[in-house]
């Protein structure tokens, strides 16, 4: 086994990764109904994940190496998401600081928009941000904010809990509110001044952890659909910009289906002890473009998973680190012949890697 694999076993979510590990090491079917996992798995360095003695990877997986990192001004910086412009630049939004960096695509620091005080320890502050042509849109707390290009605020309405939002070629702002009730839908349709306009999406039929298991987000495709990912589960969804289901994909994962079933049988458990369970998150980032759909996932490995229209995993873009690592977004730059990713990590420092595909 890979030595930065070893080390990072022991280290990742404590027991946690015992629960989850034991789900990818342990062949068969999803134990039954309130079954408790009684296989005792012990994170010895030879310990082997497969009968094979390796960590699965799927078919036409394709290692990822650095070509060159953007580092941030200062370590009390805590940067949360990603987007770029029509013209490559890269805007990252810090959190606590209410700041947006904005970097060309060299790493360099072009400018720094602040939009308001420091927030306070335990506050909410600046996550989600996104570049429709020449304006930021910014999730602050639960307020979306516009910005013109030189910062200013132009626009703000409150949104309300959300888990992501995409801004469409139109201004109308798409969202995926946190749920609190099985009549609620998974997409909001708002106008660009705020009002809503309607919704659509079923959630999955859970009976406990409804909106922490309903978490999901979303991305528009080439053709102006919306693809909407589960965080917990490896399921996909592709709607019409009208709100039709026009297909639903599991997504064939060695790893992605591990985690799947550690989650029902957290799930479970917690019903019958009516415990709320810290879920393994499948799904961290989604990205569409040129006819793809791009998936960001972490742990045992980091890896950036290619998919076509029709749900079919097409290639499955992997890195390896010797630390524990936390990625929270990502880009994607380049076509299919110099393709790179621009990955945004929290662990073990705070940086945006530029990876590619090893030659």
């Amino acid at each position: 086994m890979n030595k930065g694999l070893r080390r990072i076993i022991p280290f990742f979510l404590g027991p946690l990764a015992v629960c989850l590990l034991g789900f990818l090491i342990v062949p068969g079917q999803t134990p039954a109904a309130g079954q408790k996992v009684k296989t005792k798995v012990f994170l010895y360095d030879d310990y082997l994940m497969t009968e094979t003695g390796e960590i699965p990877l799927p078919k036409n997986a394709v290692e990822m190496v650095q070509t060159s990192v953007f580092a941030f001004q200062t370590h009390a910086e805590y940067p949360q998401n990603l987007a770029q412009d029509p013209s490559g630049n890269v805007f990252v939004t810090v959190h606590d600081q209410k700041l947006i960096h904005k970097f060309n695509a060299s790493g360099e620091l072009l400018a720094d928009f602040r939009l308001g005080k420091k927030v306070q320890r335990g506050g909410i502050g600046l996550s989600q941000i996104e570049v429709p042509g020449d304006q930021m849109a910014v999730l602050d707390d639960i307020r979306l904010r516009f910005l013109d290009p030189a910062g200013q605020i132009k626009d703000q309405w409150r949104i309300g809990p959300i888990h992501n939002f995409a801004v469409d070629r139109d201004g109308l702002v798409y969202a995926t509110p946190v749920l609190s009730d099985k009549a609620w839908s998974l997409v909001e349709i708002f106008s660009a001044k705020g009002k809503s306009l309607g919704s659509f999406g079923k959630p999955l039929d859970l009976d406990y952890s409804l909106f922490r298991l309903n978490a999901r987000i979303l991305a528009f495709g080439q053709k102006g659909e919306i693809w909407v990912a589960f965080t917990y589960f490896p399921l996909l969804r592709k709607y019409s910009p009208q709100g039709d289901l026009l297909a639903e994909y599991r997504i064939d994962h060695p790893v992605l289906k591990g985690k799947e079933k550690m989650n029902l049988q957290m799930l479970e458990e917690g019903r019958q002890n009516k415990t709320q369970y810290g879920y393994a998150p499948l799904i961290q980032a989604i990205k569409a473009g040129e006819g793809k759909i791009y998936l960001l996932t972490y742990y045992p490995r980091l890896e950036i998973l290619e998919m076509d229209e029709e749900g079919h995993l097409l290639t499955s873009f992997w890195r390896d680190y010797d630390n524990p690592i936390n990625p929270r977004d990502f880009l994607v730059r380049g076509s299919a012949g110099h393709r790179e990713f621009f990955v945004l990590l929290a662990a073990p420092d705070w940086t945006i890697e530029v990876l590619e595909p090893k030659k």
